[in-house]
């Protein structure tokens, strides 16, 4: 696969985007779409931030703590995974569809009792 399909792929499918559709718009409209798929790639996906940001003033952000109920479940079940796990990734699940697979006798998580 070449750069340019590559990209153009990793701009599409996540926005569910008929490859042959985005073959139809314009070469500059192609353009803008993967400059902005390249500039995406430069944000930091913990904190939001692009490392530009920070060359010419240390302090351009301010922490700021704001409670998450999601995070706060994320991080209580992290404490769950044994210690020298590898390959697990915690994640949350819809309480329906966790029910649903307990339900009907399967692991919440996909290949775990």
């Amino acid at each position: 696969m070449n750069g340019r399909l590559r990209e153009e792929l990793d701009y599409c499918v996540p926005l569910g985007i008929p490859h042959s559709r985005f073959l139809s718009w314009s070469e500059e409209d192609q353009d803008k779409a993967l400059a902005y798929l390249r500039e995406m790639a430069q944000v930091c996906s913990d904190c939001g931030t692009r490392g530009a940001e920070w060359v010419d003033d240390k302090f351009a952000y301010i922490g700021d703590s704001v409670r998450c109920s999601g995070c706060e479940v994320l991080a209580q079940e992290r404490r769950n995974v044994p210690d020298g796990a590898e390959g697990v990734r915690v994640r949350l699940l819809p309480r329906a569809v966790a029910e649903l697979r307990m339900e009907q006798g399967e692991g919440i998580v996909d290949g775990l009792p």
